[in-house]
């Protein structure tokens, strides 16, 4: 079988760039910035990854980590691999402020706002990810 996005993040997701086999996606709802990052990999949990691959993605979730502490000012960055429902491997990172409608708790499982990022928004994230990253491959 040939490895693809699993359609649940595909439909909650925008596609901002694959950098080195690592998707880098960005959650519909704008009420909390939060990006998704999805190794090309059959394993399941981050555990499981080869010591160098483990390291790679490392390296990619501190920069995006980074990246949106500094764009959206965040007060706690929140970086989860729960996979309880999409079983594909995929790390969230979130931009957390005392403000948002969630905080202090948990994100996970609530309705939140319906709003969601302008196409203009989507490109100018993508274009502030490959400056970020250097290349789109």
């Amino acid at each position: 079988m040939t490895w693809q996005l699993h359609p649940q993040l595909l439909a909650d997701c925008y596609e901002l760039m694959t950098h080195q086999e690592i998707h880098i996606l960005l959650k519909k709802e704008k009420i909390i910035p939060w990006v998704i990052l999805v190794p090309k990999t059959a394993q399941r949990d981050l555990c499981d990854l080869e010591a160098e691959s483990f390291a790679h993605l490392l390296g990619q979730m501190k920069k995006i980590s980074q990246y949106l502490k500094q764009k959206f000012s965040a007060d706690k960055i929140n970086v989860a691999e729960i996979g309880n429902v999409v079983p594909q491997m995929h790390v969230h990172i979130l931009a957390r402020k005392q403000q948002d409608a969630c905080w202090p708790g948990v994100v996970w499982g609530k309705t939140l706002d319906a709003a969601t990022y302008s196409t203009e928004e989507v490109t100018m994230m993508q274009q502030e990810m490959i400056q970020l990253f250097g290349e789109v491959v």
